[in-house]
């Protein structure tokens, strides 16, 4: 606390950070629940996007940063899962195309992303 700040409770760290909230509470459990169902529907939504754009060279980055997001957001998820095989199948269809060091660089970094 700065100066003049021991009777302002405002001051205090347990004010600011909600101090007091039941992370436990149905409510919180509610909403919560309905948080994981937007993401997997979030998730959905941008792998649908990213098969459209991986389909043509002019797009295929997109198509590239979109399934990075998804694993990102949860690395465990299913849709993450989908994901890493997406972008497998680029770094594949790279290497028969002789696009070798853009293939090494995505296998790069499928072996060592979650």
């Amino acid at each position: 606390m700065n100066m003049g700040e021991e009777n302002n409770p405002k001051a205090d760290a347990s004010h600011r950070y909600g101090a007091g909230t039941n992370f436990s509470s149905p409510a919180y459990a509610k909403a919560s629940a309905g948080r994981q169902a937007t993401v997997k529907k979030a998730q959905q939504a941008t792998l649908k996007m990213a098969k459209d754009w991986r389909k043509s060279e002019d797009t295929i980055h997109h198509a590239i940063k979109s399934y990075k997001d998804v694993i990102q957001i949860d690395p465990e998820s299913a849709e993450a899962d989908e994901a890493r095989g997406e972008l497998l199948k680029v770094a594949e269809d790279w290497d028969k195309k002789g696009r070798k060091y853009a293939a090494a660089q995505l296998y790069k970094q499928l072996m060592t992303a979650n």
